[in-house]
């Protein structure tokens, strides 16, 4: 039997994984995509250490058709932690091309197949004659690899991928200037400890190095567990920054240059050309960015129409068509982004909510918040924390 406080480790860790891949689906940030891989990770995570604490109480025998599934999630954990790093770092997204790094999963669902069709009192009884357990890491039954290969297999791909994740997190602090290294300080910290808790994946079944190394086996259990679960997880809560990703320094045409904003594919006008309304949006860019407007109080479609001798409903539509946005969101972007960049002063960031709103030409308070919340993910008390503290 094993001992009492690595059962109490192991239900404790899985729990903690649990809880925070499900608390992470939840929360909204700027990179959602980058959310939900490190939530899927998280949950992948809890899901072998729950198995294992199954097989360590004996409770396996309950539910015996969970056994062996387990190395499905664990073999796609550094996966999912290189995408949500790779997400993190780089404007690449999630294609169908990533779903080759489900291949060796996939090998070995199809290897134990025949495994995973037996009934439940066939597998334990495989489980209670030695047959299935004592090779749970070995796999000596497989039918593609030979004694030993999918514990090969398992530190070939986890080596490979902690070193993309590795190689990803250097060249974006090697390349970066220092005040956005300054500015995601945080962050790049945590991904540091994520990778290094990552590292514990590494450590060998102590009792294939001989007799003398099974009595520690239980601690180093606890260790890795340990550390991939409570730490990562634990600096997510203390220092929620984390989750709102990579924080550029900001300039009012970050979020809606002409470079990224969308080619027009669909006039819907049918009275204007694909042609007019890119040029009708390159020359409402143009008036935000030099004359910045969008600092007046109440300022609106039609002002903007008599400032520029253009009718306000061929502005909207170029607008609609152009930044996919209604005019008062497009107007919010400028405000929120002139925001960010004047936040950086000093006398800026220790004036109040309700004075910085007027400034950046909200009306109200509520207003404001609820446009900053839309941008950036965070409220403006938040984010003015986040900024002091750097």
């Amino acid at each position: 039997m094993d001992p009492v406080y690595f059962q109490s480790s192991l239900i404790l860790a899985s729990s903690v994984s649990f809880f925070v891949g499900v608390l992470l689906l939840w929360f909204k940030s700027t990179n959602r995509e980058a959310g939900n891989l490190l939530s899927f990770a998280f949950l992948l995570l809890s899901y072998p250490i729950f198995l294992t604490y199954l097989v360590s109480t004996g409770f396996i025998e309950v539910v015996p058709h969970l056994y062996r599934t387990g190395y499905v999630a664990m073999i796609l954990f550094v996966p999912v932690s290189y995408l949500y790093v790779r997400s993190l770092f780089s404007q690449v997204k999630l294609s169908k091309k990533d779903l080759w790094h489900g291949l060796p999963a996939l090998l070995y669902l199809l290897d134990f197949l025949p495994f995973f069709l037996l009934t439940g009192e066939e597998k334990m009884q495989a489980l209670n004659s030695g047959e299935a357990g004592s090779t749970i890491l070995m796999f000596a039954e497989s039918r593609f690899l030979p004694a030993g290969g999918y514990l090969t297999l398992k530190y070939l791909i986890q080596g490979i991928y902690w070193m993309l994740q590795a190689s990803i997190l250097f060249r974006y602090v090697h390349n970066q200037k220092q005040q956005v290294l300054a500015k995601n300080r945080v962050l790049l910290i945590w991904v540091g400890v994520f990778l290094f808790c990552q590292l514990t994946v590494f450590m060998p079944p102590l009792p294939f190095l001989g007799e003398a190394f099974r009595e520690y086996q239980y601690l180093v259990y606890l260790f890795m567990t340990g550390s991939l679960c409570t730490l990562s997880a634990v600096s997510l809560f203390l220092f929620p920054e984390i989750l709102y990703g990579i924080q550029e320094l900001p300039h009012r045409a970050s979020l809606i240059s002409k470079q990224s904003r969308p080619n027009v594919e669909n006039a819907k006008d049918r009275y204007l050309s694909k042609a007019k309304i890119q040029e009708l949006s390159d020359l409402v860019h143009d008036h935000f960015e030099q004359h910045q407007p969008y600092l007046k109080l109440q300022y609106s479609l039609s002002q903007m129409s008599g400032e520029l001798g253009v009718p306000a409903q061929y502005l909207s539509a170029a607008i609609n068509e152009c930044d996919q946005v209604n005019f008062n969101d497009f107007l919010n972007r400028y405000r929120i982004q002139y925001c960010l960049e004047k936040l950086q002063e000093d006398r800026f960031s220790y004036q109040k909510i309700d004075w910085i709103a007027e400034q950046c030409g909200f009306n109200n308070r509520n207003t404001f918040t609820q446009a900053f919340k839309k941008v950036t993910g965070m409220s403006p008390s938040a984010y003015i924390k986040k900024v002091k503290a750097l």
